[in-house]
């Protein structure tokens, strides 16, 4: 099933959202229902659309309503099952002969209804083409811009700054043919500027392809847009109907997940079940004589509501959350998609209406507003003492762990302070695993700008979250979820500085918009589109294109680093390069993110694999440590045992002791000095923008548009460890951890060796 995520509306204009079925820079998708029940795709984009209307055609997905005056816009398309054919390819190999022709006609021939009715695609490629029952669908028809998506099927001209047309359409065209024939994207690089070249000078290889297909794929890949064919000259007759390929489709409906689930349950199950999802409309539901309830919540049709408590300390930790009582539906959308349930509602509305008082429901729209995006949070208890952890041995874990187990039944009451102990003596390997279990649960607090719309962007540095929209800078203070001031942009604000202090109109000025050093005395770094430059005194330091830049929080040093990997570090005042470093290129093309530490000592590059590099001029130019990471250069590091796909930009807690670096699978929180993994984190609702707080206590994060969800990491925040006793230590963590049992208790309740070996 698909999984809303916070700030994720609840419905759209009558659809009700059941779900993500894809994310990106261009937009989200969701899996929605109408009041009916049918099911639909509503696109919201994160960007102005290009010129879009409804147009039919069997292998265009329909599109039935688009509204672009609301607050949030939306485009809402007939829903179209089947793998993309990406999928379908990656699965079962390329297309050919006959399949591959009817392929290539079907594609042509919707773009040929788009370019009649006088629109364009804009960012035709394989994933947009879904493989149905009915044929392939071109879907995304109206895409914001053209220079999002995959870059090896943009056409020329829009890479030298032409606007796209009806002939890019078809050059994409001719790059989806060659995919499907080979199972490659076609102009592939290892970065932007390899595509760019061979998109601009390479033919490629078109002799595979059938003869009904070889030179229309030649001529639909001309460079000089002129000399391709137009879309009705690409249609090839074909007699063949093309089915969906073996294997998964796309998301099963909501609907049919829930009455699977029906069929499963006992008699009395089913019996209960209509009064106490009809319950949840209300409020709590009834008790839950047959765990009933509970089946639902393990197929994932309810969750648990997540409950936020404030840190509160204990014997046993730092409580960082508690478990929520109630259960509430996964979507309000499962009331409208599950035809028995929407049955069960409409049969007690009639009821209802006839005099019974205790079944008063309300609208759908009321439930929406009590279902919360809530996960299963159970009690958590970690401690700030990984430290002490390092001296203590496996063999004492066990000795504690084998006492408790013993005296289970005679004391429980000394059982469970002797396992809670045992879980503190456990080495420190361990204790990261149960750290790393307590972390893995859902965010503890989710903020959600009032005003958020998707026109407007966000930056997030600290316990600020800096809103740009409207002709305004407005600052929110997270924690408090406080307004802490709105300044004005000047007219023509084309872009902002990376701390949201500065503006750049459209004729190069630099004005100072939200107090501080006027900009004429600053250091600050101003990106607007995939140009960005670096200002000292108002005077360029330098400008780059499809890289990424790094400044030091006293503005006297700055690093760029670029698609092969090679990271420059520069002397802000000098105006020179002072280091060049090579690190490992990512795998995406795309130049590494890159932050320093706020003492400026330390440079985190997020390449294929994260590294650390020294920085010059300061007092740790060159890493000293030898038990941990990977030198690959003078003064740099990679962190050791790296593995998670591609990464997110580093971030530093305010100390600068701490490193977070999120990927794919989590993010992963490191101690910069000695390269230790702490702790990681699985969040219930990933996102990117990743920054600490400013007390280092907590983790924020941009998720869903104009959100901020919050992560507790306090539990990684301990002071530097010095030299520790081992007597004391364990002395120490056992009278917390134990309570009131003394040494001499210790010695009566552990055999007399282990307690030898542990003190």
């Amino acid at each position: 099933m698909t999984r809303s995520m916070p700030g994720d509306p609840e419905e759209l204009g009558g659809y009700w959202l059941a779900g993500r079925l894809g994310a990106g820079s261009r937009g989200i998708v969701y899996d929605s229902y109408d009041d009916q029940g049918r099911r639909f795709a509503v696109r919201v984009p994160c960007r102005d659309l290009a010129p879009i209307r409804r147009v039919a055609h069997r292998h265009l997905a329909e599109v039935v309503e688009v509204r672009l005056d609301g607050r949030v816009p939306y485009v809402v398309c007939a829903f179209a099952d089947g793998p993309d054919l990406r999928q379908a390819v990656t699965r079962h190999g390329p297309y050919s002969g006959e399949r591959l022709v009817t392929l290539a006609g079907n594609v042509a021939a919707a773009l040929h209804a788009l370019h009649s009715a006088g629109l364009t695609h804009h960012d035709l490629r394989p994933d947009k083409v879904l493989l149905t029952r009915d044929g392939p669908k071109v879907i995304g028809v109206g895409g914001p811009g053209a220079v999002g998506g995959t870059r090896t099927y943009l056409a020329p001209e829009v890479f030298t700054g032409q606007p796209a047309g009806a002939a890019s359409d078809v050059f994409a065209w001719g790059g989806l043919v060659l995919y499907a024939a080979t199972g490659e994207d076609p102009f592939r690089g290892r970065s932007l500027g390899e595509v760019m070249h061979r998109l601009l000078t390479v033919d490629p290889d078109v002799s595979m392809l059938p003869d009904a297909l070889r030179d229309l794929v030649s001529g639909a890949l001309a460079k000089d847009p002129a000399a391709r064919p137009s879309a009705r000259e690409l249609l090839v007759e074909t007699a063949l109907e093309l089915p969906p390929p073996d294997g998964p489709a796309g998301p099963r409906p909501l609907g049919e997940v829930a009455e699977e689930i029906y069929a499963t349950l006992s008699l009395p199950q089913r019996l209960e079940l209509p009064g106490l999802l009809l319950a949840l409309m209300n409020g709590p539901a009834p008790r839950d004589e047959h765990g009933t309830l509970a089946r639902l919540t393990e197929a994932g049709l309810l969750v648990r509501r997540s409950v936020r408590v404030p840190p509160a300390e204990s014997e046993l930790g730092t409580l960082v959350a508690v478990d929520g009582d109630g259960v509430v539906p996964v979507s309000a959308a499962l009331y409208r998609a599950w035809p028995r349930l929407r049955a069960w509602v409409a049969d007690e509305r009639a009821r209802a209406g006839r005099g019974r008082r205790w079944a008063r429901l309300p609208a759908v729209a009321v439930l929406a507003a009590s279902v919360a995006v809530a996960v299963s949070v159970s009690t958590v208890a970690v401690r700030s003492a990984l430290d002490q952890g390092d001296v203590l041995s496996q063999a004492n874990a066990r000795v504690v762990a084998a006492r408790a187990e013993s005296l289970r039944t005679a004391d429980p009451q000394a059982a469970m302070r002797l396992s809670v102990a045992a879980w503190k003596l456990a080495p420190v390997v361990e204790a990261r695993e149960a750290l790393q279990a307590s972390l893995s649960q859902p965010e503890l607090s989710v903020f959600t700008d009032p005003a958020a719309s998707f026109q407007t962007s966000y930056r997030l540095i600290g316990d600020d979250l800096i809103r740009w929209a409207g002709g305004a800078v407005t600052h929110w203070d997270i924690p408090s979820r406080r307004l802490l001031a709105m300044y004005p942009t000047p007219s023509g604000t084309a872009a902002l500085s990376a701390d949201g202090r500065y503006a750049e109109t459209a004729d190069g000025r630099r004005v100072a918009i939200s107090g501080g050093l006027p900009a004429a005395k600053a250091t600050f770094t101003i990106t607007n589109g995939d140009r960005t430059v670096l200002y000292a005194q108002d005077r360029p330091v330098f400008e780059v294109a499809d890289a990424q830049v790094a400044l030091s929080a006293d503005g006297r040093r700055a690093a760029v680093s670029g698609p092969d990997g090679r990271v420059e570090l520069w002397d802000v005042p000098g105006r020179a390069i002072s280091r060049t470093v090579q690190v490992t290129p990512r795998t995406d093309g795309d130049a590494p993110p890159l932050t320093f530490s706020p003492d400026g000592r330390l440079l985190a590059v997020a390449g294929a694999r994260p590294a650390l590099i020294g920085v010059p001029g300061t007092e740790t130019s060159t890493v000293t440590s030898t038990e941990t990471g990977t030198e690959i250069g003078s003064g740099t590091r990679a962190l050791p045992g790296w593995d998670f796909g591609p990464l997110g930009a580093p971030a530093f807690s305010p100390d600068s002791r701490l490193l977070a670096i999120p990927s794919g699978d989590g993010v992963r929180l490191w101690r910069a000095d000695d390269r230790r993994l702490l702790a990681t984190l699985v969040p219930q609702t990933p996102g990117h923008d990743y920054v600490f707080s400013g007390d280092g206590r907590t983790l924020h994060y941009l998720t869903g548009h104009g959100s901020v969800v919050s992560l507790d990491v306090s539990a990684t925040v301990a002071p530097p460890g010095g030299p520790v006793d081992p007597a004391l230590a364990v002395r120490e963590v056992c009278a917390r951890a134990g309570g009131a049992l003394s040494e001499d208790e210790w010695r009566r309740l552990i055999p007399e060796a282990g307690y030898r070996e542990m003190c």
